[in-house]
């Protein structure tokens, strides 16, 4: 039987701790990689950069994933979660020819091809997320985007704003939106999070669509960050 439960914020930070921790290691060993090649052009040797990239992504995404899926089962006691996979081989290439394009090697870059690097980042905290989001679907739990640190820009403001929901292709692909250096969780079957409060959230977003006089929301966005100073 599931036990629904209020998450504190300690038990919240220190799984977000985890996912982020992984997260930078990833990051880390490409950085170590990417310098040890030594070349001044990426392009010859862009095969071996993106294989590289690629495992990093599903070794460390991996275990981001088995922690989620071991924190879903710790929060409602139900067993044998999903450890998801999420990798978009599509976007990691994209940015590898970006990086490479536009970059080149700058011998006082501390990251080169940070591109790279920020996607290769970010995918493997998605795996932690899609983890959330597909427990959430399996087990008929409800899960919510929940910001941390000191500053959240206006996109995350909004999803967030959206408080708890149940999974449906519309909110799943809604909550799956992350940009580079996002600093957003997917919590799944918890009733709540200490410290987090959807209607304060969604308070400051209805008072900017009001100010912007528009329903489009990009306007509101753009509202928001004209009225609370946030990106």
């Amino acid at each position: 039987m599931m036990v629904m439960v209020m998450l504190s914020r300690e038990d919240f930070e220190n799984y977000g701790r985890m996912t982020v921790d992984l997260a930078n290691q990833a990051s880390a060993e490409f950085d170590q990689f990417v310098k040890s090649l030594k070349v001044t052009d990426y392009w010859p040797v862009r095969e071996t950069i993106m294989d590289f990239a690629e495992g990093l992504i599903r070794e460390y995404g991996g275990a981001a994933a088995l922690n989620a899926a071991d924190f879903f089962e710790m929060q409602t006691g139900i067993a044998n979660a999903l450890a998801s996979e999420s990798i978009d081989l599509k976007s990691l290439d994209t940015s590898l020819r970006y990086a490479i394009s536009q970059a080149r090697y700058d011998a006082l870059e501390k990251s080169p091809l940070s591109a790279v690097n920020q996607n290769i980042a970010r995918q493997t905290k998605n795996y932690a997320h899609q983890t959330m989001v597909d427990n959430a679907r399996e087990n008929r739990t409800m899960f919510a985007r929940v910001p941390t640190g000191a500053h959240t820009c206006a996109f995350c403001m909004m999803l967030a704003s959206r408080g708890f929901v149940y999974y449906s292709k519309r909110s799943a692909g809604e909550m799956m939106q992350f940009h580079n250096d996002c600093d957003c969780h997917v919590v799944a079957g918890v009733d709540g999070v200490e410290g987090y409060d959807p209607d304060a959230l969604y308070s400051d977003y209805r008072d900017a669509r009001e100010n912007a006089n528009s329903g489009n929301y990009k306007d509101v966005l753009a509202q928001m960050r004209k009225d609370l100073g946030v990106k």
